[in-house]
């Protein structure tokens, strides 16, 4: 049994899809890229958080994070979350943020969402996977 996952992939497998698959259930969670460095301050705004201006870096992330779990649960109680190749460095510094002295990612992401099941989405065709970004 598990509380969160995790849908791990790269642009271009389909991972869109099968976010909104997966929120079209009503059961599953509503995944999303909370993540995405460009998308964050939308999000903060879409979620009515105070400015990043007005609080720590800290308070920030922590308040952040609280409202991306209410977010990715979509009113189930389970959190999902997409998070591609490229946001993974700056999450896992932000979670250490929030939670120090934890020896490693998954006891990271373990602490900030409880028991989580990990999916790889990759693309067979990996010629159509980079014909498609182009």
């Amino acid at each position: 049994m598990f509380d969160a996952y995790i849908i791990c992939g790269t642009p271009r497998t389909g991972s869109t899809l099968l976010c909104d698959l997966l929120t079209s259930t009503g059961r599953t969670g509503a995944p999303h890229s909370f993540y995405r460095r460009q998308d964050i301050l939308e999000w903060a705004e879409e979620w009515k958080l105070p400015g990043r201006d007005t609080m720590s870096g800290l308070d920030f992330d922590a308040a952040y994070l609280n409202a991306a779990i209410k977010a990715g649960k979509g009113g189930t109680g389970i959190f999902g979350l997409r998070l591609m190749r490229e946001n993974l460095d700056e999450l896992s510094a932000i979670l250490d943020r929030i939670h120090p002295g934890l020896p490693s990612d998954k006891a990271r992401f373990g602490r900030a969402f409880d028991r989580v099941l990990y999916m790889h989405l990759s693309r067979e065709d990996k010629l159509a996977q980079a014909a498609d970004r182009l």
